[in-house]
C-alpha cells in the first residue's frame, strides 16, 4: 500500500467517528478583541434610523439615500 493510501486511510478513520470530541474541538468561542466603532441607533417612536456623521457621510458617498 502506498504512502498516500496508508495516509488517506488514517486520516478516514479518525475524522469519520461520531463523537465530536475525539476531534479534539468541544467549543467553538465567541470572536475577541471585537469594537464596534459605528452605531446605528432606532428611534422607537417614529421607527426612524439615527446614523452617526460618518454612516451619514459613508451613504452619501455611495449615492444611498
Amino acid at each position: 500500500m502506498s504512502f498516500i493510501k496508508k495516509f488517506r486511510k488514517s486520516r478516514m478513520g479518525a475524522s469519520s467517528e461520531k463523537d465530536p470530541s475525539a476531534s479534539g474541538i468541544h467549543e467553538i468561542s465567541s470572536p475577541t478583541g471585537v469594537k464596534h466603532n459605528l452605531h446605528i441607533n432606532i428611534d422607537m417612536v417614529t421607527g426612524d434610523l439615527i446614523l452617526s456623521e460618518t454612516w451619514k457621510k459613508l451613504l452619501k458617498s455611495a449615492d444611498i439615500s
